[in-house]
Formats: structure tokens, sequence, C-alpha cells
């Protein structure tokens, strides 16, 4: 590899402070979105760098190069998280918010991974909280709502990312290090575990005795506020719709409201909502629609999501 890659994979796991990370190598076949991956779990520095020669030579065949981080055990994560698909002026809102990165990095031509330090080196985060902590950076920042493991792979600085839509005369774009600030703690980090240990805490109150128990919510009338998540997902569809429009892999008859709607629902099957919450929601975020769409586009979604559906691009 080239001494500035492996420069700046050094000061990537600076920047990221952790003792071990693992290192994939993902490989898409070429008749399916289904592929193959490779990961080699919890290497520490000298064997990450004596594996980075294989991953090259699987980068060359067209392999995808990806790193994440985990605790020394399943009830303790690190604290650092990652937030995917991030545009320029998702990451000057989390400099404004306090929540600058510890390492940014480009993905492709302005597309961005941030990753957020929440607590110090060393100390480690029960591991509900850290899911419930990268839900609230995704709804805040509009990051990638697919993207929410506390142990999110991310690309690794110095490969190719080697995606078809982003070749550009037989070149892929090269996962650069925008910045890299070692062991980094978000300044206000520690807003954001008060909220979320707050809301945590909350959700698992018992009612008190002789309090009268909340109606659960009826999915064929829902207030839309409920539908948060969904409505990320929707907002992340427009995205990506507007950019392989961009990109020529897709035309402008393919690029209306309801295609965004289609992507959305399959995004949503996929990660386990029900159809039924679906239907409700998407009756109430296209009111405007007759009243057999929603059910009209859940239905044939649900019919061919295992299959037709198109994955992450």
């Amino acid at each position: 590899m080239h001494p500035a890659s492996l420069r700046a994979i050094q000061e990537f796991w600076k920047a990221l402070a952790v003792a071990r990370l693992s290192l994939g190598m993902v490989k898409k076949a070429k008749d399916s979105s289904r592929g193959y991956a490779i990961w080699l779990d919890g290497l520490a520095i000298p064997e990450f760098m004596a594996a980075l020669p294989r991953a090259a030579a699987a980068n060359v065949s067209g392999s995808h190069i990806y790193v994440r981080v985990s605790g020394p055990s399943s009830d303790q994560h690190p604290g650092i998280l990652l937030l995917d698909d991030l545009d320029r002026p998702a990451l000057h809102k989390l400099g404004v918010e306090g929540l600058d990165p510890a390492a940014v990095v480009e993905t492709s031509p302005d597309n961005y991974q941030a990753w957020v330090r929440l607590i110090p080196v060393g100390q480690h985060l029960a591991p509900p909280v850290a899911r419930a902590a990268i839900r609230v950076l995704i709804e805040r920042f509009n990051a990638d709502p697919r993207a929410s493991s506390p142990s999110q792979p991310g690309r690794l600085v110095g490969f190719t990312n080697r995606k078809p839509a982003y070749c550009n005369r037989d070149r892929y774009p090269f996962v650069r290090l925008i910045s890299a600030r070692p062991g980094l703690v978000a300044p206000l980090a520690g807003d954001l575990l008060t909220q979320v240990m707050q809301a945590e805490r909350t959700q698992a109150q018992p009612a008190a005795p002789g309090a009268v128990p909340r109606e659960t919510p009826q999915a064929a009338n829902p207030d839309p506020s409920e539908f948060r998540e969904l409505d990320g997902l929707r907002a992340y569809a427009r995205r990506r719709v507007a950019d392989q429009l961009r990109a020529g892999l897709r035309d402008h008859q393919r690029a209306s409201e309801s295609e965004v709607d289609w992507l959305a629902v399959c995004v949503a099957l996929r990660a386990g909502v029900t159809p039924a919450v679906i239907e409700s929601w998407l009756r109430a975020a296209r009111s405007d629609r007759d009243p057999t769409y929603a059910a009209r586009t859940v239905n044939r979604a649900a019919e061919r999501v295992l299959g037709s559906c198109s994955p992450k691009p």
C-alpha cells in the first residue's frame, strides 16, 4: 500500500482511540444484490496493519473495505458511534450543536461518515444507551436511518469505494480522511446522554397505582409525530432517488414522490416494521392520495421486498 494510505489509516485509528478494530472485506455478486463478507474480528493494531495487504488485494478485485468497533464484551460499548451518509451542512451542524466528530471520512464526493465519541477513552456505555443515542443522532442530523447499529461498519480510509455509481473513467474514488482528533469527546455529549438516559428511565417506569392506563395508539388513526423514524426513512429515500437521478441511474419518469414512497416502504419492511404500521403512516403522510393508495403500495411492496427492492445504493 502507498505510504500516504498507511499514514491515513494510522491517524484514523488514533482518532477512534480504541484498542481493537474489526476489518471487513465485502464483495457483491455481479448478478444479484447478495454477496459475501469476510470479517477479521478484534484485531490489535499490529494484526490490523499486517492484514492490510490482504484487504488491498480484495479491494482491487472489487471488495468494499470496512471497519467496525466493539467493546470488550457484549454488555460494554466503547462509546464511539458512526453517522453515515452525511452532507456538508450536517457536518457543520454537528459542530454547531457541540457534537464534533473525532474523525470525519469522505466516502465518495461530498458524502461523509462521522465518528462521534460520547464518553472518554476507557469508559463504556450500556448497549441500550448506545442504541438509543444513535437513533437520536440519526434523526437530529438526517443520517442514514438504516445505519442504526451501535457497531455500524464504516468505510476504511486509504481504500477505494467500489460502488459502480461512483466510478469515473474506470477509477473509483478513494475513501479520504478529512479530519482526525484523537480521542476527542464531543463537547456536549454529556447533555445528549443525559437526555437519552432520562428518556429510557421514563419509558421503563411502571404506572403509578390507580393511574389511568394510557390507550395504545391505534394504527388506523395514527399521530404523525409517532412515526418520526418512518418520516426519516422517507426523507432519506427522497435523497437517494435524487442522487440516483443525478448519477444517471434513474430516469425522470422514475423519480416521482410515488417512487420515494415505494423505496421508503421497502426499506421499512426490511427493517421489520409491520405492514399495518407502515400503511397507517403512509396514509397519514400522503393524505393527498386516494384512500386505497397506502394499502396498495404496502401490499405490492410486501409481495416483492424480499426479491426486488434495491439494497442501499
